[in-house]
């Protein structure tokens, strides 16, 4: 709303009051009332004015004003901008719920192997015995049941660091992020 009433040519001083009279949104609220003091004093450009409360918007944001005042389309960037950033997050949201779907795919079938490598496969090798010819892939599965149930812990700490490592490059690293 606010990049449509610059670019109508609205004051921006009366542009906050009307907006600040309809908001019900505390943190919008907020961010406007900034805003309407920061007017109130004065400012020589709109980035002067919105770093005022620049703890509310990006680099990306900044950048988007500075174009804006380049060009004379402030108001069109922001309107531009908001738009831009509600589908990207719309994007987000479907892609964390399809990813959430995978995740959960991939716990049943984790879980689902524990139990065939820390309960079947034992009890597989009990009835059997040593005496039966086993195929390479059974071979592995009661290699792998041994080691696990004889160092279940060191195996469960590589697992723990693992997991660690890699939500920690996730948060950390916007390359690994991005990958």
């Amino acid at each position: 709303s606010l990049g449509q009433m610059i670019s109508r040519g609205y004051v921006l001083e009366n542009v906050i009051d009307f907006l600040l009279a309809d908001e019900k949104e505390k943190d919008v609220v907020k961010v406007l009332e900034i805003l309407q003091r920061k007017t109130q004093k004065g400012y020589k450009d709109y980035v002067e004015l919105f770093k005022e409360a620049g703890d509310c918007f990006d680099d990306e944001f900044f950048s988007i004003l500075v174009a804006g005042q380049q060009t004379g389309n402030v108001g069109q960037n922001i309107v531009d901008y908001a738009a831009g950033k509600a589908k990207m997050l719309e994007q987000k949201g479907y892609l964390l719920r399809t990813l959430s779907g995978k995740f959960v795919v991939l716990g049943v079938v984790l879980l689902a192997f524990i139990v065939i490598v820390l309960f079947v496969v034992p009890q597989f090798t009990k009835l059997f015995g040593d005496n039966l010819a086993l195929p390479l892939g059974m071979k592995i599965m009661v290699f792998i049941s041994d080691v696990v149930r004889s160092f279940w812990f060191l195996v469960l700490s590589i697992l723990t660091g693992l997991i660690v490592g890699v939500v920690g490059l996730y948060k950390l690293h916007e390359g690994f992020r991005f990958f």
